[in-house]
């Protein structure tokens, strides 16, 4: 594997960003609408976006529109002076607007962002609505916001995603092994359990995912393993090789960082790197 897929938010500022820009990362902008969304304010402008991308965009593999969350109007609006200002950002498809919009969406762009569906495809009304969206999009290129999901990935090949699921904050550390994500947990009893099961009744599997991983089964035991920069590395390298396994499948999937994961990034990238390919199908 010879290149590893990030996505970084404009709303870190300038030059943090400038710090994902590695030769062997493909970097995909996000704008920073959602910190927008969050903080009820414009932290990232319009006219600031604007600017850098003026004088940056072409070191990003892609770039988004700077969209306003749950707002298809304002989010029309600040696509057209992006494309007025001569840029090429990728336009998102924004939950509320018409399916007839995504029509005048693909005159734009080669590729368009779906949002309003991170974190909310559990429910068989959110599944719903990306199937519409999927079928209204009628084979142009989707990229799929905050969706690291290997079923939804799988079932609609999408041209690309992300998501920050490396991120979690339950204490669980991830493994991918065997074409799927095993979860690694100590209950409140201090047991450790893989997919729910003691490891104890598992033995051969806890084993070789621990080899794998550089892990000492004796760590697990101890709570202050679970969230720790060991741990988070772990994740890390799991999703590294969970989008070799995407790209496999035709989908470039991006991990999604925040500037506290970019250390711990860079340390995942560097153990993988070397031999990720080898692992695509394990």
């Amino acid at each position: 594997m010879r290149v590893f897929n990030v996505l970084a938010s404009f709303a870190i500022g300038e030059k943090e960003v400038d710090k994902y820009l590695r030769p062997d990362w493909r970097v995909l902008l996000d704008s920073g609408a959602y910190t927008n969304f969050q903080k009820g304010k414009d932290v990232v402008t319009l006219d600031a976006y604007i600017g850098h991308l003026k004088d940056r965009g072409s070191v990003y593999w892609r770039y988004f529109a700077l969209d306003r969350i749950a707002d298809a109007a304002g989010s029309s609006r600040n696509l057209d002076r992006m494309l007025r200002a001569g840029l090429s950002p990728v336009p998102v498809f924004q939950r509320g607007a018409k399916l007839a919009d995504m029509a005048e969406m693909k005159k734009v762009s080669d590729l368009i962002a779906v949002g309003g569906i991170a974190g909310r495809l559990r429910a068989n009304a959110d599944r719903s609505y990306l199937h519409q969206v999927v079928r209204a999009a009628g084979g142009h290129p989707l990229h799929l916001l905050g969706c690291g999901s290997q079923t939804i990935l799988r079932r609609y090949r999408p041209y690309s995603s992300d998501s920050s699921s490396h991120a979690t904050r339950q204490g669980q550390v991830w493994f991918w092994f065997g074409r799927r994500f095993h979860e690694l947990k100590r209950d409140r009893a201090g047991v450790v359990r893989l997919n729910g099961k003691p490891v104890s009744k598992q033995r051969v599997l806890f084993a070789r995912v621990c080899e794998i991983y550089g892990v000492d089964p004796v760590w697990t035991r101890e709570r202050r393993f679970y969230g720790g920069e060991f741990s988070k590395v772990v994740n890390l390298r799991s999703y590294i090789r969970f989008q070799v396994e995407m790209r496999r499948v035709g989908v470039e999937y991006f991990v999604a960082l925040n500037d506290s994961d970019r250390k711990n990034a860079v340390t995942a990238w560097e153990m993988e790197k070397g031999h990720a390919d080898l692992h695509a199908t394990a």
